[in-house]
């Protein structure tokens, strides 16, 4: 795997080499990946996915409880423990799905590098450069 990119500070217009090619840059800092380790970066995030819907095997146990007796105590408390299995269940949901979107948008973001890497290359190379 390659290393970070140290960051780099565009301040629009504020860097010397900016002013001085007359270019401005869009405002704040940024810093640049390189598209194994976006894809690195998705898979953790699809790892965390499978722990957390690992988790929602047990909430579904929660979910499922039945008092020991037909006494007021027992099913009112069996009643609450269903309750918290089924809201813990839900949230784990919510999290396994923000964790797959985020890891989707990581992939995304190492394809579309990707793809303006392919185009750069053409485009020099059509020019009879070497890339």
């Amino acid at each position: 795997m390659t290393q970070p990119q140290q960051p780099v500070a565009h301040y629009a217009g504020t860097d010397p080499l900016s002013q001085a090619a007359g270019a401005v840059k869009p405002g704040g800092p940024g810093f640049a990946l390189a598209p194994d380790e976006l894809v690195s970066i998705a898979n953790e995030w699809e790892s965390l996915a499978d722990l957390f819907t690992r988790a929602r095997e047990h909430t579904g146990a929660m979910a499922e409880v039945e008092g020991p007796g037909l006494e007021y105590a027992s099913t009112d408390n069996a009643k609450m423990i269903k309750q918290s299995g089924v809201l813990a269940d839900q949230s784990l949901e919510g999290r396994v799905q923000y964790c797959l979107d985020q890891a989707a948008k990581f992939r995304a973001a190492a394809g579309k590098y990707a793809a303006a890497e392919d185009d750069a290359k053409g485009e020099v190379e059509s020019k009879g450069g070497k890339f």
